[in-house]
C-alpha cells in the first residue's frame, strides 16, 4: 500500500499523494547512522575512538567517544538552535563550548546535538559535505527518488507544509544547522525502501546487519537505541517530529510500515495510529521500550 491522504498544503488545497515528501526530523538520524556504519565497515571510522581524533578542538571535561554520541550518552547539554549558527561546524562548536551537563555523563539523554556532531565527523572523514555523501552513497544507489534536503528547490513542489493542531503553518527554521539530525525530506515509500534494503543485506553484509537490527544488551548494542533507530530484538522503530510534521516507522522481518503526517494534532498522534495499524490490523508486536544498560567505565 502506498497512498496519500488529505492535504500536502492546507492553505493552497494541494492534496497529498504517494510522492509527497515530509520533513522527517529525527528520523534522519537513521540515515546518519547508516552513513556512520558504512564508514566503520570500510575501516575509516572506529566507533570507540575519542571524538578529538576527528575534531581535535572538541575537548570536554570528561572523555567522549563516537559511541557516546551514537547512543545519546555524551551528556552534552541539549542543542538549542540559534540564528547565530548557519552550519554543522558552528553547531558542533556551540555544543563543545556548552560542555557536559552535570550528572548526565554516560547517561542516556536524547539530544539532536549528538547526531549533528556525528554529521560533522562524517564530513571530516569523507572530505565531503554531509548532503553530497548521503546523495552519492545512499539516495542515488538505493533509488530514493523522493528524498531531498530542505534547500533542494527541485523537490519543493513535493514538500509538505507542516501545521499544528490549529492548522497554523509551522515554518521550519534553522535547518541549515540540522544536517544529520533533521533537515531531510522523504516520501514514506523511500524510507520503507531504505529499511528493506538494509534488511535484505543490500547495504551491509549479513554479519553486520543482523546484530545492528536484532541484538540487544550486548557490548556493541547495550540498549534499544542504536544508529538512529530502536530495536527490542524482534521489532524496530524510527521516529521524527519537527515543525508540525511527524514520520514514524515500525518494522520487523515480515512488515515495514511508514506513516507520515503534516498535521501534528499532538506529538504522539501519528504513532498511536501507526500502533493501531501494526498491532490490531497486521497483528504484529510493536517495538517495546526497554531500559538502557549503563555504559561501563572508560
Amino acid at each position: 500500500l502506498n497512498k496519500g491522504y488529505g492535504f500536502q498544503d492546507f492553505a493552497s488545497g494541494k492534496k497529498s499523494s504517494p510522492n509527497t515528501m515530509y520533513l522527517i526530523g529525527s528520523a534522519q538520524k537513521f540515515a546518519t547512522g547508516l552513513m556512520l556504519k558504512k564508514l566503520e565497515t570500510e575501516g575509516k571510522v572506529n566507533i570507540n575512538d575519542p571524538i578529538t581524533k576527528y575534531l581535535p578542538w572538541f575537548k570536554t571535561s570528561k572523555p567522549l567517544y563516537l559511541k557516546d554520541f551514537m547512543l545519546h550518552r555524551s551528556g552534552l547539554k541539549k542543542y538549542v538552535a540559534t540564528g547565530q549558527v548557519h552550519d554543522i561546524d558552528g553547531a558542533s562548536r556551540w555544543l563543545q563550548k556548552q560542555g557536559i551537563q552535570p550528572g548526565m555523563y554516560h547517561k542516556h539523554m536524547y539530544n539532536d546535538g549528538n547526531y549533528i556532531v556525528l554529521a560533522r565527523v562524517i564530513e571530516v572523514v569523507t572530505k565531503e559535505p554531509y548532503a553530497k555523501y548521503f546523495n552519492d552513497n545512499f539516495a542515488k544507489p538505493y533509488e530514493l527518488e523522493r528524498t531531498a534536503f530542505y534547500n533542494d528547490s527541485t523537490f519543493t513542489p513535493y514538500m509538505a507544509q507542516g501545521y499544528n493542531e490549529m492548522k497554523a503553518f509551522q515554518k521550519p527554521k534553522f535547518l541549515d544547522q540540522y544536517y544529520g539530525a533533521g533537515n531531510l525530506y522523504m516520501a514514506p515509500k523511500d524510507l520503507a525502501r531504505l529499511v528493506i534494503d538494509l534488511q535484505q543485506y543490500k547495504i551491509f553484509p549479513e554479519k553486520v546487519t543482523n546484530p545492528l537490527l536484532y541484538d540487544v544488551k550486548t557490548n556493541e548494542y547495550p540498549g534499544d537505541y542504536r544508529y538512529g533507530f530502536y530495536s527490542d530484538g524482534p521489532a524496530n522503530r524510527i521516529n521524527g517530529v519537527f515543525f508540525g510534521q511527524t514520520v514514524t516507522s515500525y518494522f520487523n522481518k515480515d512488515y515495514v510500515v511508514v506513516m507520515a503526517t503534516n498535521y501534528q494534532k499532538s506529538r504522539t498522534e501519528n504513532e498511536k495510529l501507526l500502533f493501531h495499524i501494526y498491532k490490531n490490523m497486521l497483528h504484529q508486536q510493536p517495538f517495546l521500550f526497554k531500559k538502557a544498560k549503563p555504559l561501563p567505565p572508560q
